[in-house]
């Protein structure tokens, strides 16, 4: 195996000599991932696309195992080896999901190589360049850039938070939502360590708070654990709780709370569900605060509640791109009571809301049949003029 420092090197040089081959579009994803996007798209080429080849550039053999696990068609290599700086060098087109830090120790491709941005979200709270704090990234990204979008309206945000040119932003959809378009016959099958699962399932996703406090699960000033439990019996109602995976500090705290013998709840982390996109489609409602993860699943018409306990916080240390109570499409709770009684209004089945999660539906997402990763695919074909 081959050094990080000797391959950043080498290939700084390789990726300006070598000859693009315009076809092949090479992917990445940090801490050994495997999921969003990103992994969406590649699936995609990997099994349909006629013209595209993909290759996913992989940290470790970890990483490439599981990747082969779940796309057994799927061509995987590893960054450090002489196949995979080949590989990168040779690609048109690098597909990374956060920033180029993605493909580390590739991170600085020559200005021949097109870099698409896919994100991560729908945003509905400010990143880059439109955070209050320092900016993260620099005023202008480079000319061969280009980012996707779900709408024109996320498109001018895009733009404006990552720095790319609004010319090169394109309106295709989100990759990892098309799965929410499919017909109830042809969604994947819940993941299996959730299959024992009967009657509703809930998912509580908050957003991740840059600061030491650390996110909050249930911050009711009358919070139960006892009587809510008794009452998601009731209901035949399983919340899965997903803490973001830099939330480590309140993992910690929910496994107090929950971890003992509580089957209303459940823990659903990065560990047990890689990819959140695999529990999108079987979700009835879903409970957060500032994620947008709620946009994702206005494709399926799910019911949202907002727990928005620290929104003066969360508005002077990251800041929203919208007016928060115009882009939240549910009702706002701050009492475990309230929160039952609108759980239970979401879960039986009443249009409430339903105008809003509409509207809203319509100025975030373009595209509602499923084709997000195909329009990417034509994307690319048209970028490297195939």
């Amino acid at each position: 195996m081959l050094t990080s420092k000797f391959i950043k090197t080498f290939f700084t040089i390789l990726d300006l000599v070598t000859p693009k081959d315009k076809k092949l579009i090479s992917f990445a994803q940090n801490k050994g991932f495997y999921s969003d996007n990103a992994r969406a798209l590649f699936l995609h080429i990997t099994e349909s696309e006629q013209v595209l080849k993909a290759v996913w550039l992989c940290d470790s053999q970890q990483q490439a195992d599981r990747i082969r696990a779940d796309t057994p068609d799927a061509v995987v290599v590893l960054k450090n080896s002489l196949k995979g700086i080949m590989y990168a060098a040779r690609a048109s087109t690098f597909v990374f999901t956060h920033s180029l830090g993605d493909f580390r120790p590739f991170h600085k491709p020559s200005g021949r190589k097109i870099q698409l941005f896919l994100w991560h979200a729908i945003s509905i709270k400010r990143y880059g360049l439109c955070k209050p704090s320092k900016p993260t990234t620099s005023k202008s990204a480079p000319k061969r850039r280009h980012i996707i979008a779900s709408s024109s309206i996320d498109a001018v945000v895009n733009s404006a938070c990552s720095g790319v040119s609004f010319h090169r932003t394109h309106i295709t959809g989100l990759p990892r939502n098309d799965v929410l378009c499919n017909t109830p016959d042809s969604v994947p099958p819940l993941p299996k360590s959730l299959q024992g699962n009967c009657g509703h399932l809930v998912l509580y996703a908050p957003t991740y708070r840059d600061d030491q406090n650390g996110t909050a699960f249930f911050p009711f000033p009358d919070f139960d654990p006892e009587s809510l439990a008794a009452t998601l019996d009731q209901m035949c109602c399983t919340i899965l709780m997903r803490p973001h995976i830099n939330d480590l500090q309140m993992t910690r705290k929910i496994h107090a709370h929950w971890h003992q013998d509580s089957s209303c709840c459940q823990i659903v982390g990065q560990d047990t569900v890689p990819d959140v996109a695999d529990l999108l489609p079987h979700i009835d409602a879903v409970i957060t605060d500032y994620s947008s993860i709620y946009v994702d699943l206005l494709l399926r018409d799910v019911p949202a509640i907002f727990i928005p306990y620290d929104i003066r916080d969360y508005e002077s240390t990251r800041g929203l791109l919208y007016d928060y109570n115009s882009i939240t499409p549910g009702p706002k709770v701050f009492t475990q009571e309230s929160f039952l009684q609108e759980l239970s209004l979401a879960l039986s089945g009443a249009n409430h809301y339903g105008e809003h999660r509409y509207i809203i539906k319509n100025l975030l997402h373009q595209h509602h049949d499923g084709s997000a990763a195909s329009n990417v695919s034509k994307t690319i074909r048209e970028l490297n003029h195939l």
